[in-house]
């Protein structure tokens, strides 16, 4: 007869194959492609599930069960990125708007980064990036306050941060 460590640990190895590309991939899909934090989200779902079979719990309906257990830990993912966001400087959170790159992000310091963009900028493309970027002012606020329409506005912003992530690319 087998033990009930042995039992638990079959059952959850059934459920972990049977789930994990799912889990995974639901995951992936709410957390915007992070790679880390899905890892670590659907590392800490399996381990609930391995922890309650561990305990004697009986689970009736296990994919609803992963499923709410991996939409709570997405949550707290999208908890702990929002802090972080938050604990930027202006300019730190400028740069991971504009480059989704990591590597960019990397080889890019504050000092360089200032340099590079007022050389790069005319007054106007300046005051534009400040507005948007820096004070992340609302496009309609913007179009008002340049006297432009607000498609005209959204147009020159979208040139703007094209122009900046292809010269910068060129840099590093």
């Amino acid at each position: 007869m087998k033990t009930d460590k042995v039992k638990t640990d079959e059952r959850f190895n059934s459920l972990y194959t049977e789930f994990y590309s799912a889990v995974y991939k639901y995951c992936l899909a709410r957390l915007k492609c992070n790679k880390d934090y899905t890892d670590d989200c659907v590392q800490d779902t399996f381990l609930v599930l391995y922890n309650k079979l561990l305990n004697g719990e009986h689970i009736e309906n296990p994919r609803a069960f992963l499923y709410t257990v991996a939409t709570n830990y997405i949550k707290k993912c999208h908890n702990q990125i929002k802090n972080n966001y938050e604990n930027l400087t202006d300019f730190e959170l400028a740069e991971r708007m504009l480059f989704s790159d990591d590597e960019i992000i990397n080889k890019i310091n504050f000092e360089e980064f200032e340099r590079e963009l007022i050389s790069l900028l005319n007054k106007e493309e300046t005051e534009l990036y400040k507005l948007r970027f820096i004070e992340e002012r609302r496009v309609k606020d913007i179009a008002l306050m340049l006297g432009i329409s607000e498609r005209y506005c959204s147009m020159k912003i979208t040139r703007l941060r094209r122009k900046i992530i292809s010269s910068l690319k060129e840099y590093y």
